[in-house]
């Protein structure tokens, strides 16, 4: 039984996805409760904390395997720019309560100019799911943890599945495979049937009082590292930063004159790259201590620790993966530190 809500939605991953998948695909095609009558040409996020993270990873995987183009605002920033606002596109606004008081203003703003606006979140009685014109009620259910886990994969899950269908392309994943490859994946890490929860206890130990962290990664790697950095710091209360494997050698690898571990989540793709830069690092810092996330095929040898995973070769299934590892790591720092895993100190779920 779980001791924390953190870690009870984690583990309810799986449920969630294959409840939207049972709501949303409809005879293997994607169907919403709205259509829209015209064609979008570019998806516009405005979004908070992790759900800004995972429109950023969304839109990325939109961008890279179907050529969706996107932006990306904090709300906060928006509601300081207040940009011009576009014809053709999609204004979309996540918050898995529905009532971020900074999403909730630029979604204000946004309306006065067009009706395409898109909410997307998990309570169908929030103030953005009943101003907006278009909704997508992502089926997470109530999060209690502070942290967001399960409605953060499901945000991510229907942005991906909302992209492929505005683009009118068939998804070349299995997407009845996700919820089964996570439901196996936790369920091994529950009963200790894979290493990744002894890597991440091993792990919890060791940098628990740490002072600072550094994530790194590339492309939509790095949009993970940004989701990690949060999580770390929101639950743990340990500076932490992200920065791009090649931008990290500019200046700011200064930092580990402090002796900051680094956790590098590599990719297959960019890995000579990735392996090039963490060589320069050790070649500068030969005591600094590297954590490697990575898929089996992209484990640099001179990591000192690997949280591995080879699970499974679904695109959008291995972001999923890479977010629980990530989950799972801060729950077990914060845990070993002693901290209300959910409930952390100076933060609530609505921002007002």
């Amino acid at each position: 039984m779980a001791n924390f809500f953190m870690e009870k939605e984690i583990f309810e991953t799986g449920i969630v996805l294959e409840k939207i998948i049972a709501k949303y695909i409809k005879n293997s095609h994607i169907s919403f409760d709205f259509e829209l009558k015209q064609d979008i040409l570019k998806l516009v996020f405005i979004a908070s904390g992790s759900s800004y993270n995972g429109c950023k990873i969304a839109g990325e995987f939109l961008k890279q395997n179907i050529n969706f183009d996107y932006e990306a605002y904090y709300s906060s920033e928006f509601n300081l720019l207040k940009p011009q606002i576009c014809d053709n596109c999609l204004y979309i606004f996540a918050s898995q309560s529905g009532e971020t008081g900074d999403t909730l203003c630029a979604l204000n703003y946004v309306k006065s100019f067009t009706e395409l606006t898109l909410a997307v979140t998990n309570n169908n009685d929030s103030s953005i799911y009943k101003m907006a014109k278009y909704k997508i009620n992502t089926l997470a259910g109530v999060e209690k943890s502070v942290a967001s886990t399960k409605a953060l994969c499901a945000q991510i899950f229907c942005l991906i599945l909302l992209g492929y269908k505005l683009k009118n392309k068939f998804i070349d994943e299995n997407l009845q495979d996700i919820p089964n490859t996570i439901r196996i994946f936790l369920n091994d890490y529950k009963e200790e049937r894979n290493n990744i929860k002894s890597q991440i206890r091993k792990l919890s130990s060791v940098l628990k009082n740490v002072s600072s962290y550094v994530f790194l990664g590339s492309q939509n790697n790095l949009n993970l590292a940004k989701e990690a950095s949060l999580k770390l710091s929101e639950t743990s209360y340990i500076n932490s930063v992200a920065f791009p494997f090649g931008e990290f050698l500019h200046g700011h690898f200064a930092i580990l004159n402090k002796n900051v571990p680094i956790l590098a989540i590599t990719s297959q793709s960019f890995k000579d790259f990735e392996f090039e830069c963490l060589d320069k690092i050790k070649q500068n810092y030969p005591n600094v201590l590297i954590i490697n996330l990575a898929n089996n095929n992209s484990v640099y040898d001179k990591a000192q620790y690997k949280l591995v995973h080879d699970i499974c070769d679904n695109k959008i299934c291995k972001i999923f993966i890479k977010l629980l590892i990530i989950q799972l790591f801060a729950l077990n720092i914060a845990i070993g530190l002693g901290h209300d895993v959910d409930n952390p100190c100076g933060l609530s779920k609505i921002v007002k």
